[in-house]
């Protein structure tokens, strides 16, 4: 009796093995990529929150400016006044400002060292500005509010 021989196709022991090197080297590769790729990201994320946090500063100060009434400021802490009362305020705190209305806290990553206030009359005396500064070791940030003469009279009155 003569025995049948069957030919089943399939994958040599080599054939196997060089598969799954090309299979480990495409994975390394995926993985190198991925793991520079994620570190970029993490550079720009930390690179860009700064440019996020002082974009978010100037709109808060400027809406709480125009906002309020007037704004009270000494060298750690500002507070915006809305009829009489504090309506939103600014601390410092290490290297964070916090900004706190009501029972909202928010917090900016800016090395602010202090507040300074003062006011800019033209040369004509007839235009007055009220100036904000946010003094930072880089640079300050300037916020300008124009002084209307009805408000200078009230504060003339005020004090006299």
């Amino acid at each position: 009796m003569q025995t049948k021989r069957f030919n089943i196709p399939g994958f040599t022991v080599i054939e196997a093995v060089i598969g799954m090197v090309v299979t480990a080297l495409v994975i390394a590769i995926i993985f190198v990529v991925f793991t520079i790729t994620s570190e970029r990201l993490l550079d720009f994320k930390e690179a860009n929150s700064a440019i996020v946090d002082r974009t978010r500063i100037v709109y808060a100060l400027n809406k709480d400016i125009f906002d309020n009434e007037s704004f009270v400021v000494n060298e750690e802490q500002l507070s915006f006044l809305c009829e009489g009362k504090i309506d939103t305020e600014y601390i410092i705190e290490d290297d964070i400002l916090v900004r706190v209305k009501e029972d909202f806290k928010d917090t900016f990553r800016l090395k602010i060292q202090r507040f300074v206030a003062d006011t800019l009359v033209s040369k004509s005396g007839s235009i007055h500005y009220n100036r904000l500064q946010l003094i930072t070791k880089d640079n300050n940030i300037n916020f300008y509010k124009k002084i209307y003469p009805a408000d200078l009279v009230k504060k003339y009155m005020y004090e006299h």
